[in-house]
C-alpha cells in the first residue's frame, strides 16, 4: 500500500512540475499578450471581443457538462484496465460531443444572433466586425467541443508533460497574433478573431494527432455503445442543470454589465477574469495532476486514501494560490498600472473580488472531484445550480436601483460560500469518513491562519517603502518566505517533512 501511494505521489509530483513549467511561461506570455492586445484593439473593441465570445460560451453548457463526465468515465475505465471497453467509451463520448457541437451551432445562429442584434449595447459602426468575430467564435467553439474526449484522454493517462508543451506552443501563438495586430492595417478586431480561430484549430489538431498515434482508444470507428451512452447521460443529467446555471450566471453577469454599463466595463471584467485565471493556474495545475489519482482511489474503494489526497491537494493548492494572490492584492495598483497602458474603470475592484471568490471556488472544486468520483450528482447539482443562478435576478434588481456595478463580482462570493457548504455535506453523505467541519478547519482555516503574519509584514513594508517595483519584489519575497515556512511546519507532519527533505536531497545529489 505504501509502495503504491509512493508511486502515485511521484506521478502527481512529476505531472505538477510539468504543468508549472507550462504555467510559468504561459503566465509571462499571457500578461504581455493582454497588454499588446488591449493597446492594439482599444478598450471598446477589447470589451466587445470578450462579450461576443461570451454569447457562444453561454450555449456551450452541454459541453461543460459532458466534459466532466467524459474525463471521469475514461479515468475509471483506465483503472479497470479494459482496453476494449475503454475504446467504446471514447468513441461514444466523441459521437456525443459531435451532437453537442451541432446543438451549439443551432442555438448560436438563432438565439445568439437575436441577443447580438437586439439586446446588447454595441456601437452601430462596429456591428459588421462583430458579426465576423461572432462567426469565428462559433467555429472555434465547435472545434473545442469535439476536442474534449482527446484532452480527457491525455489527462486520464496523466500525460501532463505533453499537455504542458502544447499549451506553451498555444501561448506563443497568441503572442505572435498580438504582435501581428501592431502592424496590421485592416480591421484589427476581425483579424484578431480570425487568427485566434486559426490558433485553436492548430492546437486541436496537434492534440488529436498525438492521441491517435499513442492511444488505441482514440481511433474513431463510430461505434455507439448504448449502455455507455446512457451512463454518460445519467451521470451528466443533473450536472447539466448546474452547468446551465453556472454558465448563465457567468455570461449573464457580463451581459448585465454591458446593459447597465458599457463595453469599457466589459473590458474591465475581461481583464479581471484574465488575472483571476492566471492566479488560478498556480493551484489548478496541482488539482489537475491530482484528479485522476483521487478518482482512481475511489474506484479501488480506498476511501481513506482518497480523503487524505483530497486534504493534501486542498492544503497545497491553497498555499500556492495565496503565494501569488496575497502580494498581488496588496500591490495591485502598481502592478495594474505597470502591466496596462490604460486601466479601464472598475478593473482593480473586479480583480480583488474575483480573486477572493476564486479562492473559495478552488476549495469547492477539489471536494467536488470526490462527488464526481462517487457519481451521485443530483442533490449537489440542483442546489449549487440554483444558488448560482439566483445571482442574476438579484444583480438585475440591484443594478436597476442604481447600486454599484462592483456587486457583479461581490455577490458571487456569498453564493460560492453557500455552494462550498453544500458540496462538503454532499460528499459526507456518500463517504461518511469525510468530515466537513474537520476538513474545513484543517484546510481553509489553517491556510488563512498561517497567512496572517504575511499580512502584517506586508502592511509594515508598505509603510516604510514608497510604491515601486522594488517594493513589489520585497513584498513578494517576504510574503513567500513567511507563508512557505509556516506552511512547512503547520501543514506537514514530521514524517512528511522528513520524506520531503530526503526527496529534495536525492534530486540535488543527482
Amino acid at each position: 500500500m505504501n509502495k503504491t501511494s509512493s508511486v502515485n505521489n511521484k506521478k502527481i509530483f512529476k505531472n505538477t512540475v510539468a504543468l508549472y513549467a507550462r504555467m510559468l511561461l504561459s503566465m509571462i506570455v499571457s500578461l504581455y499578450t493582454s497588454r499588446i492586445v488591449l493597446n492594439a484593439l482599444g478598450v471598446d473593441d477589447y470589451g466587445i471581443y470578450g462579450l461576443v465570445g461570451g454569447i457562444v460560451v453561454l450555449f456551450s453548457f452541454l459541453n461543460v457538462t459532458m466534459s466532466g463526465a467524459t474525463s471521469r468515465f475514461l479515468t475509471v475505465e483506465l483503472a479497470k484496465n479494459d482496453p476494449r471497453h475503454l475504446q467504446q467509451t471514447f468513441n461514444t463520448a466523441f459521437i456525443l460531443h459531435i451532437g453537442i457541437a451541432i446543438i451549439v451551432l443551432f442555438l448560436a445562429e438563432t438565439v445568439g444572433l437575436w441577443l447580438l442584434f437586439e439586446k446588447l449595447n454595441i456601437p452601430d459602426e462596429r456591428m459588421s466586425a462583430v458579426v465576423w468575430v461572432y462567426q469565428f467564435s462559433i467555429i472555434s467553439s465547435m472545434i473545442s467541443i469535439t476536442q474534449v474526449p482527446y484532452n480527457a484522454t491525455l489527462i486520464s493517462h496523466e500525460k501532463m508533460d505533453v499537455y504542458a508543451i502544447v499549451e506553451i506552443v498555444g501561448s506563443l501563438l497568441k503572442l505572435l497574433i498580438a504582435t501581428l495586430l501592431l502592424i496590421a492595417v485592416c480591421d484589427k478586431l476581425i483579424l484578431y478573431g480570425g487568427l485566434m480561430l486559426l490558433s485553436s484549430f492548430l492546437i486541436a489538431m496537434t492534440y488529436r494527432i498525438y492521441c491517435i498515434r499513442h492511444y488505441d482508444e482514440c481511433r474513431i470507428n463510430w461505434e455507439w455503445n448504448k449502455v455507455i451512452g446512457r451512463s454518460l447521460f445519467t451521470f451528466s443529467g443533473w450536472n447539466l442543470y448546474s452547468n446551465i446555471c453556472f454558465t448563465t450566471r457567468q455570461q449573464g453577469t457580463n451581459m448585465l454589465l454591458n446593459i447597465f454599463g458599457s463595453t469599457a466595463v466589459n473590458a474591465a471584467a475581461g481583464l479581471a477574469t484574465t488575472v483571476q485565471l492566471m492566479i488560478e493556474q498556480v493551484s489548478t495545475n496541482l488539482v489537475m495532476a491530482s484528479r485522476p489519482q483521487i478518482i482512481k482511489q475511489y474506484a479501488l474503494t480506498d476511501f481513506n486514501a482518497m480523503i487524505q489526497l483530497l486534504k493534501q491537494t486542498t492544503c497545497l493548492a491553497n498555499v500556492l494560490y495565496l503565494l501569488v494572490a496575497i502580494p498581488f492584492i496588496f500591490e495591485i495598483h502598481y502592478i495594474m498600472n505597470l502591466w496596462l497602458v490604460e486601466v479601464p474603470p472598475y478593473t482593480i475592484e473586479f480583480c480583488i473580488l474575483l480573486i477572493v471568490s476564486s479562492f473559495i471556488s478552488l476549495n469547492n472544486n477539489i471536494i467536488y472531484i470526490g462527488i464526481q468520483a462517487v457519481g451521485r450528482l443530483k442533490f449537489y447539482s440542483f442546489m449549487a445550480g440554483t444558488v448560482s443562478l439566483s445571482v442574476i435576478p438579484i444583480l438585475w434588481l440591484l443594478f436597476s436601483k442604481g447600486i454599484g456595478l462592483t456587486w457583479a463580482f461581490g455577490l458571487p462570493i456569498v453564493s460560492t460560500l453557500l455552494i462550498y457548504i453544500v458540496c462538503s455535506y454532499t460528499l459526507h453523505h456518500y463517504v461518511e469518513d469525510f468530515k466537513p467541519i474537520r476538513f474545513f478547519i484543517t484546510t481553509i482555516v489553517v491556510n488563512i491562519f498561517i497567512s496572517i503574519p504575511s499580512f502584517v509584514v506586508i502592511i509594515f513594508i508598505q509603510h516604510i517603502l514608497v510604491e515601486s517595483f522594488a517594493r513589489v519584489v520585497v513584498v513578494t519575497l517576504c510574503s513567500s518566505v513567511i507563508l512557505v515556512t509556516l506552511s512547512y511546519y503547520g501543514l506537514l507532519d514530521k514524517e512528511t517533512r522528513k520524506k520531503g527533505r530526503t526527496l529534495i536531497l536525492n534530486k540535488l545529489k543527482r
